[in-house]
């Protein structure tokens, strides 16, 4: 049997795995509603709303860089141990890779005394929370596709609403001389309307 301080640091790794994973899915759950009542802030023309909106997208983008992080970092770690206890092999692209050598280590460490019985519960525990949270990353992905194209569509009208504002008050303001007196010009309105 291998020393303890396998068991523990398998351990250790799984259940920041977990966490880390735990931390993405809600982070990802709460997506969907605030995309919506962005939607909501849109149609309206709240721009407070819209503010708030987008802070709390930014917020959960501060939770889902934070748990990412983490969670790379007991990927790596994952991977180490699996090297160490299982022998060497390729480093998994995937979350589902990680995964296959925390059951790997599992299975080489067995289920013997206390803490293999804890390993093989966080293996368990583990598995089935990637698969919800990859269901809830899958669902949640076209909402935040769609919600890029609207963002990217209220920006690209903002600015040129922005650049025609420009447009017209520097027309306004040639219109006048040094004096702020009104130059004559005819009779054309200072508003243009393209066709």
């Amino acid at each position: 049997m291998l020393p303890t301080s396998h068991d523990e640091a398998v351990i250790e790794t799984a259940s920041q795995l977990k966490d880390s994973v735990s931390e993405l899915m809600a982070a990802f759950a709460r997506l969907p509603e605030t995309i919506a009542e962005e939607h909501e802030a849109i149609k309206a023309g709240s721009f407070p709303a819209i503010e708030q909106t987008c802070s709390t997208k930014v917020a959960i983008g501060e939770v889902i860089d934070t748990a990412y992080a983490r969670l790379m970092l007991a990927c790596r770690r994952m991977h180490s141990l699996h090297e160490e206890i299982c022998g060497s092999g390729p480093r998994p692209a995937t979350l589902r890779g990680t995964i296959d050598q925390l059951a790997a280590i599992n299975e080489k460490l067995g289920a013997h005394g206390l803490s293999g019985g804890v390993l093989h519960h966080l293996t368990n525990g583990v598995t089935s929370l990637v698969k919800e949270f990859t269901a809830t990353a899958r669902k949640t992905q076209p909402l935040i596709e769609v919600n890029r194209q609207v963002v990217d569509k209220l920006l690209e009208n903002y600015q040129a609403s922005y650049r025609f504002w420009q447009e017209i008050t520097q027309e306004t303001a040639a219109t006048y001389n040094a004096s702020g007196v009104q130059q004559a010009r005819g009779n054309h309105s200072v508003l243009r309307i393209k066709a």
